[in-house]
């Protein structure tokens, strides 16, 4: 019986390939974390900008991100509102 390699001699180029395959897919995988990690960050600037947009027009004292707080009542959650104001700024940047 013939192995695989003697009955397909470009098969010796198989493992040279799946490595150049399993090395841009690392390389790309890196750059999509790095573009989503910018595009993440840019996201918090937009929300940020909003939190304080809505404390300063609302007179909060202060706007603390859920993930930091180990407890806070449900009626403090500003979350639908920040995605409203959110929106309605983008919609206006959009329209633009």
């Amino acid at each position: 019986m013939l192995e695989l390699q003697e009955a397909n001699p470009e098969s010796e180029e198989l493992p040279g390939l799946v490595e150049d395959y399993q090395i841009a897919a690392a390389e790309a995988e890196y750059v999509i974390q790095q573009r989503a990690e910018e595009l993440y960050q840019l996201l918090l600037q937009d929300i940020a900008l909003v939190a304080r947009t809505i404390g300063e027009r609302d007179g909060y004292t202060i706007i603390a991100e859920t993930s930091s707080l180990f407890y806070y009542g449900p009626h403090v959650d500003l979350t639908p509102e920040v995605i409203r104001e959110y929106n309605r700024l983008l919609s206006e940047i959009e329209t633009k």
